[in-house]
């Protein structure tokens, strides 16, 4: 499911004589991730416990090798379970609404209670996270401190409709940043839905709408 579009991205890159790196990830049991479930008192998405399968804990992906700051990776399972007091950070932050109305930020800190941090680059609290109000969980954006006075209608912004969709969408071009800026950047500020579009990645990096 998961391991034809990381080879996929790989030939691609190859034939543009662009050198990736695949990390194999630990193997994970299905008993590893109930336990996770369990710490993290919420449900793992399965399109998420598939990956984690599939790929394995700590599995990355490099588009580039002369580029290793640049990367695919999903936060290590422990990380995950330690993000287990997220909500209780959102709680803190909450408290200085920049301006915006008490009760519009209390309802909004309601809904991210149930947010899944599962994508952190660069280690500074800037995020990718499953929203798990909805079914599928869409990958929506999180910004450590400064959400509460972000305008509104920035907070449902979505970068997909789900984990698997922002895999397969994101794999198109080979996990290569966006208009020479990584997503975690282009996230900042935007609305609605991130538009996946091939005007927004150099073309080397595309190798067509494909399912795998």
């Amino acid at each position: 499911m998961y391991k034809a579009l990381f080879e996929a991205a790989s030939k691609h890159l190859r034939t543009n004589g662009i050198e990736p790196l695949l990390i194999e990830g630990e193997p994970i049991s299905e008993a590893r991730l109930l336990d996770a479930e369990r710490k993290i008192g919420r449900p793992i998405p399965q399109d998420l416990r598939t990956f984690f399968l599939e790929m394995g804990d700590g599995f990355q992906f490099i588009p580039d090798r002369e580029k290793e700051n640049l990367f695919f990776m999903v936060s290590w399972l422990e990380d995950i379970v330690d993000n287990a007091d997220f909500p209780k950070i959102l709680q803190e932050e909450a408290e200085d609404t920049g301006g915006n109305p008490s009760d519009l930020v209390a309802a909004e800190l309601k809904r991210r209670q149930n947010w899944l941090p599962i994508y952190n680059i660069g280690g500074g609290g800037y995020m990718f996270c499953l929203d798990l109000e909805e079914s599928p969980s869409p990958v929506r954006y999180y910004e450590r401190c400064y959400w509460p006075s972000d305008a509104p209608e920035t907070w449902t912004f979505k970068l997909a409709d789900s984990f698997h969709d922002f895999v397969l969408q994101w794999s198109r071009y080979c996990f290569e940043e966006a208009n020479g800026a990584t997503l975690i950047n282009i996230a900042m500020g935007l609305t609605g839905k991130f538009d996946w579009a091939p005007t927004r990645f150099n073309p080397i990096y595309d190798r067509g709408k494909t399912d795998v």
